[in-house]
């Protein structure tokens, strides 16, 4: 996605035309043929009003990204922008300095002050952290990574002089997999008991679809497990379910039959298995619970997030005997007090901001910040209207929203968090959950390696994830084995230098005889593209 914005838009060479000839209108109008204009006498309220609702606001369709471009368009055109001393940007380069408009106005001295700019295409033009490119690397991490998961590994599936069995080697790896994957996933879960008086609370009838959901999902992810098991040991015969069961997983992906509730565009069925285990995890503990109002909820691990936010509303509605309508939603940061009518939730993440005492805003550094202690509650009174509104989104790409709350700003000003695209994620599903348990049994963890190394920059990622590779895993012997038979018809086949051969020559070699795996991925006619050390 575009840094700072929800969706993304289609504006083209014509948008800008049309936004110049626009302006071009607006000020010859007011001129009336004079060379020189005040800035005070130009119709920027109109100006800032056809851009925002007709040239470029009318093909957005998230309002979060409509409050964001009217920030721009409120700090730009404004007859302040023609002063001596306006400030562009304030910390351009995170250490103070602030960015100005120069004193010329001539057409040769603008060109000359934009060539002699030394802050070129830095996030904080945009009203963002200079860090923030963080986040655009980890969505083309994630992007990757899918798609290369999606390649089909013809070279993979060698046979060896020593291979016993006909079958091909990613069915022993796809077996040991799926048996990984049953281990981790509970049997069942248990049912919600029914009585008189609970049938009636909203949050009881919620966690009971909740649990109905989970056991049909979990009754049928176990049934293919087992059903792909079988057959990739060679005890029962595909069929068409099966055939396209083992495609999509040999390649990553989440077959079509699980996705039953909303997953990120990109996603693993590495990643979706170990999600889908912790919400089971969480049902379970609801479903033997005294008091389902008392309990912490992982709001991003629920089937249907947006209805138990509604199944809250009702039961301070019904308790109260109040209308839906006038209820409002309130949210309480760092609080270990339990009060009526409050609900515990846990999970949430504060992209670009951090919540301090009192519900307080605060500008940071970090990408994101965790809120710990959160509660929700339901009153009939409105927020303070000196209060900012921020979403709520289920996932960190922004695709769903699920509703919005109300900070205190503090000090730092409404424009200036809308323009840092500060909201809320309620699952924390990122690249910590696929490095936690790449190395059980999936061919793919290298790939996943890379990924990381590309998005964070950080070797220390690499390290982690291979200190769950070790030594006589299905993963190392298949890793080692492919390295010694392959390395030749790699480096054949593709653009790769000498040093670059001889390098994965001999730390292949060294692979046969040492317990660390060190390899070399060759791209397509560009050199070495990925290098994955595991040690």
């Amino acid at each position: 996605i575009p840094l700072g914005w929800a969706n993304s838009y289609e504006f083209s060479d014509s948008d800008l035309r049309v936004a110049c000839d626009t302006l071009d209108a607006s000020v010859d109008a007011v001129a009336m043929g004079r060379a020189n204009v005040s800035p005070e006498k130009l119709p920027w309220h109109t100006l800032r009003c056809l851009l925002s609702q007709c040239i470029y606001g009318g093909k957005i369709d998230n309002g979060f990204d409509q409050m964001l471009l009217d920030c721009f368009l409120e700090k730009i055109f404004t007859a302040k922008s023609f002063d001596a001393d306006r400030v562009l940007i304030n910390n351009i380069d995170g250490k103070g300095t602030d960015f100005c408009i120069p004193d010329g106005n001539s057409r040769e001295h603008l060109i000359h002050w934009v060539e002699k700019m030394h802050y070129l295409q830095l996030p904080y033009w945009l009203g963002l952290p200079n860090n923030a490119e963080k986040v655009l690397l980890t969505v083309r991490g994630e992007t990757m990574l899918t798609n290369l998961l999606k390649v089909s590994d013809d070279e993979l599936a060698f046979t060896g002089d020593d291979q016993k069995t006909q079958s091909p080697p990613w069915m022993s790896v796809l077996a040991e997999q799926s048996s990984q994957w049953l281990k981790l996933l509970p049997t069942n879960i248990p049912k919600l008991k029914r009585s008189m008086e609970n049938i009636k609370d909203p949050l009881f009838r919620f966690f009971e679809r909740e649990v109905i959901h989970g056991t049909r999902l979990l009754a049928s992810v176990r049934s293919d497990l087992v059903e792909v098991q079988s057959v990739c040991r060679g005890e029962r015969k595909q069929s068409n379910h099966t055939r396209a069961l083992t495609l999509a997983l040999n390649k990553g992906l989440v077959p079509s039959d699980w996705l039953r509730y909303t997953v990120p565009k990109v996603v693993t069925v590495m990643t979706w298995i170990h999600d889908f285990a912790e919400r089971v995890k969480q049902l379970i503990r609801l479903a033997g619970s005294v008091s389902l109002k008392k309990e912490s909820i992982w709001l991003g691990g629920l089937f249907a997030p947006e209805a138990y936010i509604t199944a809250t509303r009702q039961t301070v509605a019904q308790s109260n005997q109040w209308s839906l309508e006038e209820l409002r939603m309130h949210i309480e940061v760092g609080t270990m007090d339990d009060h009526p009518d409050t609900f515990r939730v846990e999970g949430l993440r504060l992209m670009g901001a951090a919540c301090k005492k009192k519900n307080k805003l605060e500008i940071v550094d970090e990408v994101s910040t965790d809120l710990e202690n959160v509660t929700l509650s339901w009153f009939r009174e409105a927020s303070s209207p000196n209060n900012i509104t921020l979403p709520v989104y289920l996932y960190r790409d922004r695709k769903n929203l699920l509703f919005t709350l109300d900070f205190d700003p503090g000090e730092v000003q409404k424009t200036c968090l809308y323009e840092r695209s500060v909201a809320l994620t309620s699952n924390r599903s990122d690249f910590h959950s696929m490095t936690k348990y790449a190395g059980q049994g999936s061919r793919s963890c290298g790939i996943i390696v890379l990924v990381l190394v590309i998005s964070y920059a950080n070797n220390n990622v690499s390290s982690y994830v291979a200190a769950h590779l070790t030594q006589g895993s299905a993963n190392y012997c298949y890793m080692k084995k492919y390295m010694a038979q392959n390395y030749n018809k790699l480096s054949k086949e593709n653009a790769v230098g000498d040093g670059n051969y001889n390098s994965y020559k001999k730390n292949s070699t060294k692979a046969q005889n040492s317990q660390s795996i060190k390899t070399i991925l060759i791209g397509d006619g560009s050199a070495v593209v990925l290098y994955i050390s595991v040690r």
